[in-house]
């Protein structure tokens, strides 16, 4: 994956739809990405999980349809519909959304992720393999959630100095949580930016 690409393409969805209008503080946008972390315990709760299978054999009629479904117009409608009835609000579609505003927000505070092109290399293991083991292994994901907010909370300090290193620590854990449970959450990151470029000004939403 090349992050700092994610991250200006994430950065310029979020600007296009009016995210960063005014100029909020490092608190705001990391408790943004909690909220998503709270948003995925509650789709696993509810046992809501991704129909992959379901979602790509619907999204290969584009290739078989022809005239206006054919067009890039139709081809967004018609991932918009499937991404809606087969991926919206599902444990993946949530990890999906904490990775897109930690990429955003990577964006708006210019921070480089080269360092997780390396981290891939290894599988983000980038600690004794044990160790991290035990950390994507705890059931349920409430265990999980708490120590990858315990990282995020670390990221800047009572004077609001930022410190990209713990940033780029928490995407990596959310990277290696997925590889361990076998989601490929690139391709969840990929289609819901595509789903985010249909969606209205701040989706609806006040902030």
């Amino acid at each position: 994956m090349n992050f700092n690409q994610l991250r200006d393409k994430a950065y310029q969805i979020a600007v296009a739809h009016g995210w960063h209008e005014k100029d909020l503080p490092h608190d705001h946008w990391i408790m943004l990405i909690i909220s998503e972390l709270s948003e995925a315990i509650q789709a696993e709760r509810k046992a809501r999980y991704a129909q992959v299978d379901s979602y790509k054999s619907s999204i290969s009629i584009m290739d078989t349809i022809r005239d206006y479904w054919s067009t890039s117009e139709g081809q967004k409608l018609l991932q918009k519909i499937f991404y809606e009835k087969f991926m919206k609000d599902s444990f993946e579609d949530e990890l999906a959304d904490v990775v897109i505003r930690t990429l955003d927000f990577a964006g708006l505070r210019e921070i480089d992720l080269s360092p997780l092109q390396e981290n891939e290399k290894d599988g983000y293991c980038i600690e004794d393999p044990s160790l991290m083991n035990d950390f994507a292994g705890q059931r349920p994901f409430t265990r999980v959630a708490f120590e990858l907010t315990d990282t995020l909370t670390s990221c800047f300090d009572d004077w609001q100095e930022l410190r990209p290193d713990r940033l780029i620590r928490f995407l990596n854990d959310v990277m290696y949580y997925c590889r361990f449970k076998r989601i490929d959450i690139e391709f969840f990151v990929q289609e819901k930016m595509t789903f985010n470029e249909s969606r209205c000004f701040k989706h609806g939403k006040l902030y």
